[in-house]
């Protein structure tokens, strides 16, 4: 039997072991994010296993019969980048332990961290006089999620490479490598560094600058924007964007933002579905903002214009007519409005705000809040290595 799911899902060994659950039974396949589908047998398997109790993470999807199942030779196992083969036994007890434990798929942010510890990413932090950034750090290298790199002393590298990206002037670019935004920008540049976490001191606005500058933005890429992954206390990830960067973008912008939101959602959270967010669904409603967003949405594709409600709740969306009400990328159409919604839902319903990570640079780079704590830090690095 295959069960698909992310290629860079790891699956350890330990899970292998036997747990003398019966053979010869019947399961479905994994969804692409890792949820499990089952029939009848299947369902009446785990009840007697598990008190009972079905998990939530668990969901008919469609049948697929299988004959009996040989638990004996736990070890017989082989993975490739698309598939793996499993004994289904054994597999599907500790996957409902762990439906038990936390809610049965990797949160994006599991699968980040299990993404980069694999990776190994160089990390520049130009930021190491700040005691949380240098706490974050060594937590970063001790759980082995990447291995940060202190600021490099290359500078003629680094010149030169200003030099390349910019067309400065030689004197220009030197002084700008003596700056520490810069030289870490410079040193993603040359190699040295794969990705540069900044912003717990410096403004957005620098941290933008050096980028920009020190990197550059992708090939096709011309408004470069942010996003927050909010993590909810129920489990629920969500994308915000963009929050921390284009005040007012025009529709073409907002479209680019939402093409780019979109590709960061694939990447953290497996899908994404888009919604264009407004005070008006559909046509309900008129005005520069709104006439905007259905622009914007003309030329994405995606749902919107959608109010909050429409965008989250599928019995909403259904009465207002427009999509499906399981969006989990949320694009707001001004800077006020996302800003104002990520802070709301940190202080009013416990969310975490991790980022903001910016998009649409030759390599990743994150621009923390300057309220950020280490833990914040932290998981907001393993987030933007996920983009690599």
């Amino acid at each position: 039997m295959a069960v698909f799911g992310r290629a860079d899902n790891l699956i350890d060994r330990w899970r292998q072991v036997a747990r003398g659950f019966e053979g010869g039974i019947k399961i479905g396949k994994f969804s692409f994010r890792g949820q499990l589908a089952m029939d009848q047998e299947i369902a009446d398997l785990f009840k007697r296993g598990l008190g009972s109790e079905i998990m939530d993470g668990i969901a008919t999807i469609r049948e697929f019969p299988l004959g009996p199942v040989d638990v004996t030779d736990a070890g017989a196992f082989e993975v490739n980048t698309l598939e793996t083969a499993v004994d289904l036994d054994v597999f599907c007890h500790e996957w409902l332990l762990n439906c038990r434990n936390w809610g049965g798929t990797m949160s994006a942010l599991e699968t980040a961290i299990a993404g980069a510890k694999a990776r190994k990413s160089r990390v520049v932090m130009p930021e190491m006089e700040d005691d949380r950034i240098a706490q974050a750090a060594e937590q970063l290298r001790a759980d082995g999620i990447c291995v940060p790199v202190a600021l490099g002393n290359n500078t003629k590298a680094y010149v030169s490479a200003l030099m390349a990206a910019r067309g400065v002037k030689e004197a220009v670019a030197r002084r700008m490598v003596a700056r520490p935004l810069y030289r870490a920008a410079a040193m993603v540049a040359v190699g040295e560094a794969d990705a540069m976490v900044a912003g717990a001191v410096a403004s957005t606005k620098k941290v933008i600058e050096a980028a920009s500058i020190g990197i550059g933005l992708d090939d096709g890429v011309t408004v470069p924007s942010s996003f927050f992954l909010m993590r909810f206390p129920s489990g629920r990830e969500v994308i915000f964007a963009d929050c921390g960067l284009n005040v007012d973008p025009e529709a073409e912008a907002l479209a680019a933002i939402a093409q780019a939101s979109e590709r960061s959602g694939r990447a953290l959270l497996g899908t994404a579905r888009v919604a264009l967010l407004s005070f008006s669904t559909g046509a309900s409603g008129s005005g520069a903002s709104v006439d905007k967003v259905r622009a914007a949405a003309e030329i994405t594709g995606f749902v919107g214009p959608v109010q909050g409600d429409a965008a989250l709740n599928p019995t909403v969306a259904e009465k207002k007519g427009l999509g499906a009400g399981d969006a989990n990328v949320l694009v707001f159409p001004s800077l006020d409005a996302g800003n104002i919604a990520y802070k709301l839902a940190q202080e009013l319903a416990g969310a975490q705000a991790l980022g903001p990570i910016l998009q649409g640079f030759r390599k990743p780079v994150c621009d923390l809040s300057r309220g950020a704590t280490v833990q914040d830090i932290v998981d907001a690095t393993a987030v933007t290595l996920a983009l690599a």
